[in-house]
């Protein structure tokens, strides 16, 4: 939470409360923000976050202001690399992607990762690591396209082994 990261952040500063809130702000409101008792205005917020060297948008939330494109970038990554038949390149990255996407609750890139790491065992001959890949894939609100490619995916692995009924 804000407190918590305001705390932390100003510590690996190397910050005392003082130097933090100073000129514009009280040692009292640095430490209400800090102790959860009281929520940074808009201004004090972009003061705080200048004065530790992050974005505004980091202090508040936690979530780097780039990190999807980030995420997003890697998964580009990793469908080229699966493309290029380097499916265990792909699945390290796929997985990557979503760990990290969960961390900052990126839902729709966690089961994007998800999905291209169930391709990537699926492209890797390891049907019953892709089959339980794409079934968590499909525990997601998936737009229907990547529904459809996930669904496509499960019933292509459940045809290799062999279990028809499932297919």
């Amino acid at each position: 939470d804000l407190a918590a990261r305001l705390r932390d952040l100003r510590v690996q500063a190397g910050l005392t409360k003082t130097a933090l809130a100073k000129p514009r702000y009280t040692v009292s409101y640095v430490s209400q923000i800090e102790s959860g008792r009281r929520t940074p205005s808009p201004e004090a917020t972009e003061f705080f976050a200048g004065q530790l060297g992050v974005s505004p948008h980091y202090l508040a939330t936690g979530i780097p202001e780039d990190i999807e494109e980030q995420l997003s970038y890697r998964l580009e990554e990793a469908r080229a690399a699966l493309r290029d038949g380097r499916a265990s390149e792909a699945n390290d990255l796929s997985n990557s992607v979503a760990a990290q996407a969960e961390e900052y609750d990126l839902s729709a890139l966690r089961y994007r990762g998800k999905l291209l790491a169930a391709e990537a065992l699926a492209q890797q001959g390891r049907m019953p690591e892709a089959i339980d890949a794409y079934e968590e894939a499909l525990e997601f609100d998936l737009p229907e396209r990547d529904k459809a490619l996930a669904v496509v995916g499960l019933a292509r692995a459940y045809r290799t082994v062999g279990d028809l009924a499932y297919a």
